[in-house]
């Protein structure tokens, strides 16, 4: 087996202090990670609002079968298809992959883990020398993003297994970069952007990386990236608001004015927070590691379309965050830090063991060295938390109900456990509910889950108080 004997060289090799070092340093921090979750209890429940959403939702889809949401902010849901604000792939991820009868929010996060891992196994296949795979593995294992997400029942680890992906989808076909190839890696970023619209971005970055060799398919690859960019998401999203979508509102109205304004007030704010937001030390670190992978995907662009394709899309994901979206409540850092682990493994396999590596490499570790209390503390207070549970009879009152749409109470989401609502009558019909977390202009409700004094009550809206 040529993969074992070169491994079996790199461990024999007579400079083994230098090669031992490495191997133990990725053992260390994969370990690490991997002992974040094992310990983690069966019921391991979502701790934020986004979370619920996930876990319900995919949850809805196993047991009814009905992709439409049955959480969602203003009980309508997206145009086409009536998802969430997070799309239909999630539900789907989530619900196919679920291998037992109960739901909990463990299993997301193996899920998670599962699509990560297979990308740190996929790096680790390639057909480069041991010791670069072991310094980009470090690098992943390393690295704050996954760290900080591990624990969380957000889909995070999925982007990085998916940047890893086309990473590697990249490298194949850099050599011989032909339509083919071309047509391949664009249908791999439109799978990509199904699970996360701002993946379409890399239809852009491909397009750069092809011109002006293949200028008919560096425009079609634009045209694709554009209409992509603006009908998925406001089509097959729930819309929340956001500078994105108030902008758009405007264009649309014809008010041209009032969409700079929002614009660029939205850019100087978010300028500002870009220089002065920070949640600690590590916050820092990770925005030093950032600003230096960009200086070396500057200075060393030129040597792989690979690295190209990386620095293009990450300006794209920088320049999406500042002009529409924000740089701060850890948006920055979800919006980024896939883009820069793409760029990240490339400059590392161009660069090899040049010191510009290391200190890429040391950058994220030191984010990740200073996370670490933070993290635990989060981790703690998750594992603390615990919501009032909802009685047995509200769950068979909401169970006894036709088909219909719920609003839930906004004490309830603060102070009860969401996982308790039945996502499925008696029948295995879809149950939906509206979670007013956003001031948006809501579906007409059927029924009313409310507070009454220490109680739930269940009211038609033909019996609320006129």
């Amino acid at each position: 087996m040529p993969v074992l004997s070169r491994f079996l060289q790199f461990l024999i090799h007579p400079n083994r202090l230098q090669r031992w070092l490495p191997l133990l340093a990725f053992l260390f921090l994969f370990g690490y990670q991997i002992n974040q979750i094992i310990p983690l209890p069966k019921d391991y429940g979502p701790y934020y609002g986004d979370e619920y959403f996930y876990l319900q939702n995919a949850r809805a889809f196993r047991e009814t079968g009905n992709l439409q949401a049955s959480f969602t902010y203003s009980g309508q849901g997206s145009v086409i298809g009536g998802f969430d604000a997070h799309g239909p792939a999630y539900p789907m991820l989530y619900g196919l992959l679920h291998w037992d009868g109960t739901w909990s929010g463990k299993h997301l996060l193996i899920v998670n883990f599962l699509v990560y891992g297979l990308g740190l196994v996929l790096v680790f296949s390639q057909k480069v020398s041991f010791g670069i795979r072991l310094l980009q593995g470090i690098l992943l294992s390393g690295s704050p993003y996954i760290l900080f997400y591990g624990q969380s029942l957000m889909p995070e680890l999925i982007q990085a297994g998916l940047a890893i992906f086309l990473f590697l989808g990249m490298r194949k076909f850099q050599g011989q970069f032909s339509k083919p190839g071309i047509i391949q890696i664009a249908l791999l970023i439109l799978v990509f952007a199904w699970i996360r619209s701002t993946w379409f971005f890399a239809l852009f970055a491909l397009a750069g990386v092809v011109f002006p060799k293949e200028k008919g398919m560096s425009l079609g690859l634009l045209m694709l990236g554009l209409l992509g960019m603006l009908v998925y998401p406001a089509y097959f999203h729930e819309q929340t608001p956001n500078v994105f979508s108030q902008s758009w509102a405007f264009l649309e109205a014809g008010e041209w004015s009032k969409a700079w304004v929002e614009i660029s007030f939205n850019t100087k704010r978010n300028l500002y927070f870009l220089l002065t937001y920070s949640e600690g030390k590590f916050y820092w670190a990770w925005k030093v590691w950032i600003l230096i992978t960009l200086i070396l995907g500057f200075l060393h662009y030129q040597k792989s379309k690979v690295l190209k394709f990386g620095l293009i899309l990450l300006l794209l994901h920088l320049a999406f965050a500042v002009l529409l979206y924000k740089t701060y409540q850890w948006t920055d850092w979800r919006m980024l830090s896939p883009a820069a682990i793409l760029l990240n493994l490339a400059l590392l396999q161009e660069l090899r063991f040049r010191t510009e590596s290391l200190v890429l490499v040391l950058a994220s570790l030191i984010s990740f060295g200073l996370l670490i209390p933070f993290q635990q503390k989060l981790l703690r207070l998750r594992k603390e938390y615990s919501p009032i549970s909802v009685d047995q009879e509200t769950i068979l009152g909401l169970e006894a109900l036709e088909p219909s749409l719920i609003r839930v109470d906004t004490v309830i989401l603060k102070e009860f456990d969401l996982r308790d609502l039945p996502v499925q009558n008696r029948e295995g019909k879809l149950l939906r509910y509206s979670l007013p977390y956003y001031e948006l202009r809501e579906a007409s409700p059927a029924y009313h889950l409310q507070v009454q004094g220490d109680q739930l009550m269940i009211r038609s809206t033909k019996n609320l108080p006129q």
